[in-house]
């Protein structure tokens, strides 16, 4: 035994998921690229040979169910798993005209909260993509063009609601915030920045709050 050695070295978030079957690399997640994947380092007489290379990306945070004989790896999402589905619906014979799918095909099973906006021209939601020890990032996908932004609330926040505000250029998030305080914020779906509206604290908590048609109250 000569010690500890480091297996790799990077500012990234990182965790081992086990030995490969033949015993000359090891599995191990990492979040260096901005969202948690599979990397593979290879090892030799107990030392890292060379740099790591990627196998899998965007699987969440996940946990390591080990690997079959063949080589074949078997993980576990998370402890959660969401995402966000679009399906069409007969009012009148309350009937599903077809099978529900699924809106965002990018990191799933880190996808929540959809918020359509009153002129149905964007829909915004929150994902985890980054893991769920960061702040989530908010969404918002143009349904004309299908482009998508990404943007990053400003302070940091964790959303439990959102909602768009009548002129479809905001939302009202509802989230916990600095030290375990809950609040009301309105934010700029271009900016992300967010202003404070409304302290939530005491015994009698106010929770899930619902904009009228005109944004005023």
């Amino acid at each position: 035994d000569s010690g500890t050695i480091p297996l790799v070295e990077h500012a990234a978030s990182e965790y081992v998921l086990g030995w490969a079957p033949n015993g000359k690399s090891i599995l191990f997640a990492s979040d260096r690229l901005g969202s948690w994947g599979m990397w593979l380092a290879p090892v030799e007489g107990g030392k890292p040979q060379g740099a790591a290379r990627l196998v899998k990306r965007d699987t969440g945070q996940i946990r390591p169910l080990g690997f079959a004989g063949a080589g074949s790896f078997y993980y576990g999402v998370g402890g959660w798993a969401s995402d966000v589905y679009s399906v069409r619906v007969d009012l009148a014979k309350g009937k599903l005209v077809e099978e529900a799918a699924p809106v965002v095909q990018r990191y799933m099973g880190l996808n929540s909260r959809p918020a359509w906006s009153p002129d149905e021209e964007q829909l915004a939601y929150v994902s985890f993509r980054k893991g769920q020890t960061a702040s989530p990032t908010l969404c918002i996908r143009n349904e004309k063009t299908l482009e998508e932004r990404e943007i990053e609330f400003k302070p940091a926040l964790w959303p439990a609601t959102i909602q768009w505000f009548p002129d479809s250029r905001s939302l009202l998030v509802f989230s916990g915030y600095a030290q375990g305080a809950l609040g009301f914020f309105r934010v700029d779906a271009a900016s992300g920045e967010a202003t404070l509206i409304l302290v939530s604290k005491g015994a009698a908590k106010i929770l899930w709050p619902v904009l009228s048609a005109d944004g005023r109250t």
